[in-house]
């Protein structure tokens, strides 16, 4: 009787072992297709990330930090005034330089002259550049007197300046001439916000020209003589021995002060990243993938770095959040 009864039992523990062995096959088989697009999506999100991935070849250079002032320009120079009306005839051109003595220009007066003279020689008292731009200021802005020049003074005087150029019909009195000594320091009289560190009495600093002045001929070095503090602005008076003819005329320029340079290989400052560590380093791409390499920052201005640990020629990643994305997914 109990042979009877055993067999029902028997078949439904086979019928729900077979249910069990069914629903793990499922789940393994779920498993590994889960697995399968992991790895594919994995594969696909790598793919997008290495399409996105931005290199830049970077080279050797030097940054310049660069100071912008507001200056004043002060030369040894002095004034022709015309001794009658006439017409000015010109026989020097702008900028050239003449010996003592040398006839710069001739008047001619004017066909009614009470004393019946005819054309009047102008010549040189010095040797000089010869300029026929005049301002006014010929006699107030000297290179000696500059230190005991307020700022609000030569704003003032700066102001009062009526640049002409000599031409033509002239008129007794008028100033029509310039001559400058150009072999005598010219003196600048600089306008900065606060002293760049180290700019005392005595130290040479490197000045650029802005705009097309500045492709002429690179840099002049300039040395502080003196320094005034006008509260919220400062000023810094200095000489530049040698100069030339882009700074023959004008009375008032922007210029640039080069307050430091750093010397190196450029590099944007986005590539830079930080390792393991906190040290600073950026990711490098060549044939054989990325690879991240330390740097030692010299410097920065703007958006740019110079560093050195890597070598001109190097091709640097300036989305380093994806290289480090994609060398970490590489090690897992």
């Amino acid at each position: 009787m109990q042979t009877g009864y055993n067999l029902p039992l028997t078949k439904k523990r086979r019928r729900k072992g077979k249910k069990y062995r069914h629903l793990v096959i499922s789940l393994v088989l779920l498993a590994l297709a889960a697995l399968l697009l992991w790895l594919g999506l994995q594969g696909a999100l790598r793919s997008v990330a290495w399409r996105l991935l931005a290199v830049e070849r970077v080279n050797q250079g030097v940054l310049q930090d660069k100071l912008t002032m507001e200056v004043y320009l002060a030369r040894q120079e002095e004034v022709i005034i015309a001794p009658a009306a006439g017409k000015l005839m010109p026989l020097v051109t702008e900028g050239e330089r003449v010996p003592e003595g040398a006839t710069i220009a001739r008047l001619l007066p004017l066909a009614i002259d009470p004393e019946g003279r005819g054309a009047i020689d102008l010549k040189a008292p010095f040797a000089g550049q010869v300029s026929y731009l005049t301002d006014g200021l010929e006699k107030v802005l000297q290179p000696g007197n500059l230190e005991n020049i307020t700022l609000q003074e030569i704003t003032e005087l700066a102001g009062l300046a009526r640049p002409v150029t000599s031409g033509g019909q002239v008129k007794p009195g008028t100033a029509i001439i310039r001559l400058v000594n150009n072999l005598e320091p010219l003196g600048l009289y600089a306008i900065v916000d606060e002293w760049p560190p180290g700019w005392q009495q005595g130290k040479t600093v490197s000045l650029e020209l802005p705009g097309d002045l500045s492709s002429e001929g690179g840099y002049v070095k300039a040395r502080i003589t003196g320094r005034q503090d006008a509260g919220d602005r400062k000023v810094v008076i200095m000489e530049v021995p040698g100069w030339d003819l882009r700074w023959l005329n004008p009375r008032k320029l922007e210029i640039n002060a080069i307050i430091n340079k750093y010397r190196g290989v450029i590099i944007p400052a986005e590539a830079l990243s930080s390792g393991q560590k906190g040290e600073m380093g950026v990711y490098l791409y060549n044939t054989r993938g990325l690879k991240w390499q330390e740097v030692t920052s010299l410097g920065q201005v703007g958006d740019k770095l110079a560093v050195e640990g890597i070598e001109a020629g190097a091709e640097v990643v300036t989305n380093p959040h994806l290289a480090r994305w994609l060398t970490n997914e590489r090690d897992k």
